[in-house]
Parts: C-alpha cells; sequence; structure tokens
C-alpha cells in the first residue's frame, strides 16, 4: 500500500491511494488538467482511479469531480451531507454510495473508515485506509484533534496532518485588516495550528514513523514554519518520525507505507 499527495492547499486538495491494482483518490480539488498532469506525474491516468472519497463539500477538494466523472466513471463515497450539498453532483446520475461515520467501508482491496471532523461543513470527515496490514490515517481540514480520530492513528504506519496557520501570521493578518475578525474565528475553529498538529504527532496514541503535513496556508503559514513547529514538538517528546511537508504546487513522491513498519 502507498500515497502520494498530489498537492494541498486552498488552491486545491487531493490524495492518491494505491494497493495493489486500486487506486482510489481522497478529494479532487484541482482543474481536471492540472490533476491529470500530476496523475501522470507519478505514472497514472484519471482512468485507473476506482473511486473518488470526498473529505467535504468545499470546491478546493471537488473542482475536478464533474470532468473525472464523466470521461473515467469512478464512484464517488461521501457522507449523505456532502454528496447531497456538492453541487457538482446535483442531478448529474453519477455513481454515489453514502459512508456512515464509523462504518468501515470495502472499496477493492482496501477499506475506508471515516469519522467526523470539525469543520465548517456539515458532514465533513477524516479517514483511515487500510490494506494488507498496513494503515494510513488522514488527519484532514479539522479544527482539533478528536477522540474518535485517535482511532484512526492506532495502527498506522503514516499519518497525513493538516498544518494550516501560524498563530503569529493569523493575528497579523486580522491585524493588519487583510482578512475580516470572523474568517479568523472561522480559521481557528475550523483547521489546526502547526503547534497542534506538533503536539498530536508527539504525544498522540500512534506509532506512526511517517507525517505528512497538508493544506498549508499560503498567506497564512511558510513550509519552515510548519515543519519547525513540528519538529520542536517531537524533539521535546523524544519521538523519532520521518515528517514531510506537501506544497501546492507538485506532488509528493510515493510513500511506501512498507518501508514504515515498525521494527
Amino acid at each position: 500500500m502507498w500515497f502520494s499527495v498530489l498537492g494541498s492547499g486552498s488552491r486545491g486538495n487531493a490524495i492518491l491511494v494505491g494497493s495493489g491494482d486500486d487506486l482510489i483518490l481522497i478529494d479532487c480539488g484541482f482543474a481536471y488538467k492540472t490533476l491529470v498532469a500530476r496523475l501522470d506525474a507519478l505514472g497514472f491516468t484519471p482512468w485507473d482511479v476506482k473511486a473518488i472519497v470526498l473529505s467535504h463539500l468545499h470546491q478546493d477538494h471537488s473542482q475536478a469531480l464533474s470532468p473525472l466523472c464523466k470521461r473515467a466513471g469512478p464512484t464517488i463515497y461521501g457522507t449523505t451531507p456532502t454528496l447531497e450539498g456538492t453541487p457538482a453532483l446535483k442531478d448529474k446520475g453519477y455513481l454515489c454510495r453514502g459512508i456512515d461515520f464509523d462504518v468501515p467501508v470495502r472499496i477493492g482491496s482496501m477499506e475506508l473508515l471515516a469519522v467526523p471532523a470539525v469543520h465548517d461543513t456539515e458532514g465533513s470527515a477524516c479517514f483511515s485506509v487500510s490494506s494488507g496490514g498496513h494503515k494510513l490515517a488522514l488527519l484532514l481540514e479539522t479544527g482539533r484533534i478528536t477522540k474518535a480520530m485517535h482511532g484512526l492513528v492506532n495502527g498506522a504506519q503514516a499519518i497525513v496532518i493538516e498544518a494550516n496557520y501560524d498563530p503569529e501570521m493569523l493575528a497579523d493578518s486580522v491585524r493588519d485588516g487583510e482578512i475580516p475578525r470572523t474568517v479568523g474565528e472561522r480559521i481557528v475553529n475550523g483547521h489546526l495550528r502547526n503547534a497542534s498538529a506538533g503536539a498530536f504527532l508527539a504525544n498522540g496514541p500512534h506509532e506512526a514513523s511517517l507525517a505528512v503535513l497538508t493544506h498549508l496556508s499560503a498567506q497564512r503559514n511558510t513550509p519552515e514554519l510548519a515543519l519547525e513547529a513540528v519538529m520542536e514538538s517531537l524533539a521535546e517528546a523524544g519521538r523519532d518520525m520521518e515528517v514531510e511537508v506537501s506544497l501546492q504546487g507538485e506532488p509528493t513522491p510515493l510513500f511506501d507505507l512498507g518501508a514504515y513498519d515498525a521494527h
């Protein structure tokens, strides 16, 4: 089992997960041509993708949905509020399958489990994907880590986790009038700051040896600040992990979970 973050940020998000001949996309928030180029860079096409799993209904997670469905016909998975609230799915007749929280769903050789995220859209979800004794935890856009998410990381070799903002940069944006205070409050309530991601990776109930930081704000964060905050937390806890940062403009390498098995 392996994965790659095809790109992550406010302008688009998608994660490719594979096991054997089965490929699924977690979100598809890029323009169709961009997504095709990201898949091609890793040696795949849209027709290789068996299913698309939507974490929530925002455009930066679903932009390529309609052209993907028209051309390649993957099955779309999501919670009922997400499927009903995503404009690209309204009255189109695409093949959709609802998922319930805490109920495993089989997609080919992989098992998907969803739990509620703390976000500003109903039905938002975080996931784990398991196959062949390997497990990937996906703690996507969420304002805080909940106890339900502890089950997602239990037994995972890798954790993809949001590190959205630096508090000082966010405070500066609000003070300088770059964003309204209400937007700043929405960010705080619906997204993880760098230190929160670091604290969970350092002290959370998991034995993962790889973390990939995602959804960094282009205006209120930098890759250097996110990585520094997380590595500082890990050092203070005496915990050793490989930490990578996913960027908006390019996919990460393919991470083989077999290489991160506990020894």
